[in-house]
């Protein structure tokens, strides 16, 4: 399954950017190239599904694909062949529920979440027939929400817990068969040990990576539903962190360092003064910010005209490669200027 996700990368890239540009991807690199490929080629869903991966196995996973004839290799950069793509296809049919999968928006909701909800469920059958157990999330923090959580009276107990048996049953009816093993299946009760998720893989005749990705797929397609209704799952709602207030909390840290600035400078040579940093890393936050922020003052860097020119001249070359679409516009559009333009390019114009 790992030449297959790496394969779904780099058709995601289109050839345009290197096997390793996946391979960070899939790794989960938080570095200023990485996240604006993800975002430029939309495969930021991709973020960190693999980040077990090593980069010593690269090689032989592109080996495997080109062998297979789905993938071609031109230098650095490596091209999905037709056959490729149509297996990228199949496999996206075969495993639907990579669809609900968006590991970049709720990849940091995923463990504390799963932690407080199997604590929670533990706490309270075991608290139902009055029998000691031994916690199976083993965080101070955790255990501590759950204890102040977990109401003293136990008829305050015996509503919540059926209210969370009746919102999980709800929305694991929306899951495959397969998924809802998956994910009950690692859940304790008196009497019960959760299993594993290699027990489960096994079990169910799955490989491990296949039975990670059902539970990602159900812990996002279930976060989608919460923030949806709020109110119709409120207890499984409850269990959800507090958002970041930053308006910029998608973006690095050290990008967030930047945005703080903006206040009172705006020219990158003085944001740089400011940061004592390169200007070139000034300019990869500033793209950073504008991705995930639509009220990014973009006009203080790319006029609307400009931004316009560039977008439609990437539209035309049907290509994402900044070098090309410099070569086609004006010598004086700089990189950055494409850049900042290309986080636009599937928004509204500001």
């Amino acid at each position: 399954m790992k030449t297959d996700l790496l394969l779904l990368a780099c058709v995601k890239f289109k050839g345009e950017r290197s096997v390793y540009g996946a391979y960070h991807l899939l790794q989960g690199k938080r570095s200023a190239q990485t996240i604006q490929d993800g975002a430029f080629f939309s495969a930021l869903p991709l973020f960190g599904l693999l980040r077990s991966l090593k980069r010593e196995e690269v090689p032989a996973l592109v080996g495997e694909l080109e062998n297979l004839g789905y993938l071609k290799r031109e230098a650095e950069l490596v091209y999905p062949t037709e056959a490729g793509i149509r297996h990228v296809q199949r496999f996206l049919k075969q495993h639907s529920y990579i669809a609900d999968i968006d590991n970049w928006v709720f990849g940091k909701r995923s463990r504390p979440f799963w932690q407080r909800l199997t604590l929670v469920v533990q706490t309270l059958s075991h608290l139902a027939v009055k029998k000691s157990f031994v916690p199976v999330v083993q965080e101070y923090e955790i255990q501590q929400w759950v204890k102040r959580y977990t109401p003293k009276n136990t008829n305050a107990r015996k509503q919540l817990r059926t209210q969370l048996y009746e919102e999980c049953r709800a929305l694991l009816l929306e899951v495959s068969e397969q998924q809802a093993l998956v994910f009950v299946g690692q859940l304790s009760r008196p009497g019960r040990v959760g299993l594993t998720i290699d027990q489960l893989a096994e079990r169910l005749g799955l490989v491990k990576i296949e039975a990670e990705l059902m539970q990602l797929a159900t812990l996002h397609r279930i976060f989608r539903q919460l923030d949806a209704n709020p109110k119709r799952f409120r207890v499984l709602a409850s269990f959800l962190e507090k958002p970041d207030g930053d308006e910029h909390a998608t973006a690095t840290a050290s990008a967030r360092k930047t945005a703080q600035l903006l206040t009172r400078a705006k020219a990158v040579d003085e944001l740089a003064r400011l940061r004592q940093l390169k200007t070139a890393t000034i300019e990869d936050h500033l793209v950073e910010l504008a991705l995930f922020n639509l009220d990014f003052p973009i006009r203080d860097y790319l006029s609307l005209e400009m931004e316009q020119e560039i977008l439609a001249r990437s539209k035309e070359l049907n290509t994402l490669k900044l070098k090309t679409i410099r070569e086609a516009l004006d010598s004086q559009v700089s990189y950055f200027m494409i850049r900042l333009a290309l986080t636009r390019k599937d928004r509204s114009l500001c």
